[in-house]
């Protein structure tokens, strides 16, 4: 009844993957984000990297790269991005951004001081890189940007 879009029976959704799940260690991966780039049809899974659930026990980023080969996305291994950070900072909340015409993947995300003090910062790669750039504390960048325009 009504609008609705039927689908074929040939078609089934692909298997369920677990990317990052707890390990018998304690480590947990928390805030997962996740990215296609159609270009290249390529899946960027991004998460903190915890030595317990709570939140002021992430230590760093990790990624894992998924591709299509012969119809199923295989996972690369997990990879620890460890130049996103800043020395006595946790670094959380992925968030990447690809920027299709000049085929820039950014990934910002924010560091936390003891103090509890965030940081908006960045890393910048050229898509077909597997090296990140080094990262970029972009809070007052931008916040001086902002009030320049609102005072001009």
């Amino acid at each position: 009844m009504g609008n609705t879009t039927s689908r074929s029976n040939s078609q089934t959704d692909p298997e369920k993957t677990s990317l990052l799940s707890k390990e018998e260690n304690g480590i947990t991966y928390r805030i997962p984000a996740l990215i296609y780039i159609n270009d290249t049809q390529t899946f960027l899974a991004f998460a903190e990297k915890r030595t317990s659930p709570s939140d002021t026990d992430a230590t760093l980023l990790v990624m894992r790269r998924g591709t299509r080969q012969n119809g199923l996305i295989q996972w690369s291994d997990v990879q620890e991005l460890d130049t996103a950070c800043l020395p006595g900072h946790r670094t959380m909340n992925p968030c990447p951004v690809y920027d299709k015409k000049f085929k820039a993947l950014f990934l910002f995300f924010i560091c936390v001081e003891v103090s509890l003090a965030a940081f908006l910062t960045d890393l910048l790669t050229t898509w077909n890189k597997e090296k990140w750039e080094t990262h970029q504390e972009a809070t007052h960048q931008k916040l001086l940007c902002s009030v320049k325009r609102k005072t001009v």
